[in-house]
């Protein structure tokens, strides 16, 4: 008897544990980072036009440590009006190595997508999480959405994978003498 009553708290108090985030420690990440902005442009780069979508941020210098950003963009096809899907996921991480005491909180992440093979692209939406991993379920608290409400409501619309090889960057910016 004893030991089914110590096996029903044990397991009550591990649903506890691994029960969602509350709101206090997700207020606690939203102090961390904020997105200031974005924008996308179309560029050449080593003799390849790439769309290139720009997330401005503001972010303390530690405490990131499992703070995860991920992004989905939906590009079209002018020509055939197919829509294709972009998502990249990282994690943001602290100042960790270099010489960062120049450091002066703000950067911006870069997502680089080639053209290839296509003529004319066009962004047609995309969503930008900060966000943390709550067991397996991923708990946005910083966003920026352009013509979706949901980084799952673009995943959903677009099945169809971009066919070219992209990228996530991040560069931090620094005080230069």
């Amino acid at each position: 008897m004893k030991q089914t009553i110590l096996l029903v708290i044990l397991s009550l108090g591990c649903g506890v544990s691994m029960g969602e985030m509350t709101k206090k420690q997700i207020k606690s990440f939203k102090k961390l980072v904020k997105i200031d902005g974005s924008n996308y442009s179309f560029e050449e780069r080593r003799d390849e036009k790439h769309c290139i979508l720009t997330i401005e941020f503001s972010a303390e210098e530690y405490g990131l440590e499992k703070v995860i950003v991920r992004c989905a963009v939906e590009l079209t096809d002018k020509k055939t009006k197919q829509t294709y899907l972009v998502t990249k996921k990282r994690v943001h991480g602290s100042l960790d190595r270099g010489n960062y005491n120049q450091y002066i909180g703000e950067g911006y992440w870069t997502v680089l997508m080639p053209f290839g093979e296509f003529k004319r692209l066009k962004v047609t939406g995309y969503a930008f999480e900060y966000g943390i991993m709550d067991g397996g379920k991923f708990v946005p608290f910083e966003a920026e959405y352009d013509d979706v409400d949901t980084y799952e409501e673009l995943v959903n619309r677009t099945p169809t994978a971009y066919p070219n090889k992209c990228s996530l960057n991040r560069v931090r910016r620094v005080y230069s003498y």
